[in-house]
């Protein structure tokens, strides 16, 4: 694979989400699930244990939570590919 495919570790990274206790950046691959409570808050569960509750999403921060487009451009890579 070449360097312009190769993967790397903050091509999983989240963009920065406001949490209770302050900004943080997810790693999505160590995400194990997540609730949308009652409150409006989102609750981001991880593989460790640890809960971040998000104060402030939307339905871009979900999609971006379940890895709905490709961290490293892999369109790019199939259209490329075909030419």
């Amino acid at each position: 694979m070449s360097e312009a495919y190769s993967e790397k570790k903050y091509d999983y990274w989240t963009m920065p989400l406001k949490t209770m206790s302050g900004v943080a950046w997810i790693d999505r691959r160590d995400v194990s699930g997540f609730v949308k409570t009652d409150s409006g808050t989102l609750e981001v569960h991880m593989k460790s244990g640890t809960i971040f509750t998000v104060m402030e999403w939307d339905d871009t921060t979900v999609d971006d939570l379940l890895l709905k487009f490709s961290p490293y451009t892999l369109e790019k890579h199939y259209k490329e590919r075909e030419e």
